[in-house]
């Protein structure tokens, strides 16, 4: 069995190829290929089989904040059925992969009993402005304070680094995520040409509509200053209390003309001044320009860089 591992990275479409294969499992069973069924339509469980409770994405932290064990149950119980399948290829897909260290990459092919020659890992990056813009809408869904968050970076390089180091280089695939980019301008479409490539068998599967929801400029205003003026919850959490909140601005504001979020120039100057570095060893590594392509000078990345750490 060798095993195709999907890592993301977030904010590249991921939920939508997830939905997609979880969606046509029979299809992909004809051709002995797997996408074992889970709890969800992903597979991102599964770092629960590696990491401690506390070390868990803050999704699971918060949904099982009562029941901690019950994240490596449900790990374990999939793994069972993935080790069970008698599929030549089995595609497992999880941003959540993304971040595992080496020692925990290792760790979890060596419970999945799969040697890390029998592994490709196909990964999809975008241009960092364009993924902190998506980011910071996803980030406010779950917290107020956005401090710190761009200066983050956005750690293309470790994680790709890792996932080499763990399998090997020639093993790992590296996409690059914009619409025209992409075969047949789709995220579906171009992972099922990689899948067809590595398997030499013809893959066609139809997209799913199932996306994350966009936030708008006015929308994430209100959800950054309703969640700190009124729930008492910890930062950096979500649960049903923070989830209602969030449907309930959709929802209110749905037949508004609402402003779409961008970045100002000189904050994109700043974050593709902190990347450019890593955007460089993608370039040479892999032969992926992902960079925005503009020209970057000291005053607008200074600028950028006063706006970011103002917060505003």
């Amino acid at each position: 069995m060798k095993l195709i591992l999907h890592i993301g990275t977030g904010k590249t479409g991921t939920t939508s190829v997830q939905a997609a294969f979880h969606n046509n499992q029979e299809n992909l069973r004809s051709l002995k290929i797997s996408y074992p069924p889970g709890d969800t339509k992903d597979h991102n469980i599964l770092e629960a089989s590696v990491l401690e409770f506390e070390n868990l994405h803050r999704v699971y932290r918060s949904l099982y904040s009562g029941t901690r064990d019950m994240p490596k149950k449900i790990a374990m119980d999939l793994i069972k059925k993935i080790k069970s399948t008698n599929s030549d290829y089995v595609i497992l897909s999880g941003e959540y992969f993304f971040a595992l260290s080496i020692p925990k990459a290792k760790n979890l092919l060596n419970i999945l009993e799969i040697r890390p020659e029998d592994v490709k890992v196909v990964c999809y990056v975008r241009n960092p402005s364009s993924y902190w813009l998506s980011g910071v809408q996803q980030y406010l869904k779950g917290s107020w304070n956005l401090d710190g968050i761009i200066a983050a970076r956005y750690k293309f390089k470790n994680g790709l680094t890792n996932w080499g180091n763990t399998v090997g280089f020639e093993n790992v695939i590296v996409r690059k995520f914009e619409k025209s980019k992409l075969v047949g301008n789709d995220i579906v479409t171009d992972f099922c040409h990689v899948l067809s490539k590595i398997t030499n068998f013809e893959i066609s599967i139809p997209s799913s509509e199932t996306k994350n929801v966009s936030v708008y400029s006015e929308q994430c205003i209100l959800m950054q200053e309703l969640r700190k003026e009124l729930l008492l919850v910890p930062e950096n959490t979500f649960n049903t209390e923070t989830r209602k909140l969030n449907r309930q601005i959709h929802v209110s504001s749905k037949n508004l003309n609402l402003t779409k979020m961008r970045f100002r120039p000189e904050v994109v100057q700043y974050i593709e001044y902190l990347h450019s570095e890593d955007m460089e060893w993608l370039k040479e590594k892999f032969n992926l320009d992902i960079s925005s392509g503009i020209e970057l000078d000291e005053k607008s990345i200074e600028a950028g860089k006063d706006i970011v750490i103002s917060n505003k």
